[in-house]
């Protein structure tokens, strides 16, 4: 919730540290969505390509945030050539 609170008042940098940190203590019940809002944070502070990753890598997986991650990328103009990658990826 830490990492919502930052993102919501605007500390973008303060969250994407949050968002990581969670992710590494393997906290993955709120993954999809801490995802989308990192991807959120990382465009706010200009990490564009990681961000545009991140957005793409939630649109493949098809699930609740897929089509937000679609829009906030197109959006970025973000390219979407990694899609092989990452399918090659999860297989």
């Amino acid at each position: 919730y830490r990492a919502m609170s930052l993102f919501e008042m605007g500390d973008y940098l303060a969250a994407v540290n949050q968002f990581n940190n969670a992710e590494k203590d393997g906290v993955s019940v709120f993954r999809r969505e801490s995802d989308f809002y990192l991807a959120l944070s990382l465009k706010q502070i200009g990490r564009t390509k990681d961000a545009c990753e991140l957005f793409n890598k939630i649109s493949f997986e098809g699930e609740f945030y897929a089509e937000k991650a679609r829009a906030e990328a197109q959006k970025l103009n973000c390219n979407w050539s990694n899609n092989q990658t990452l399918k090659q990826d999860r297989a």
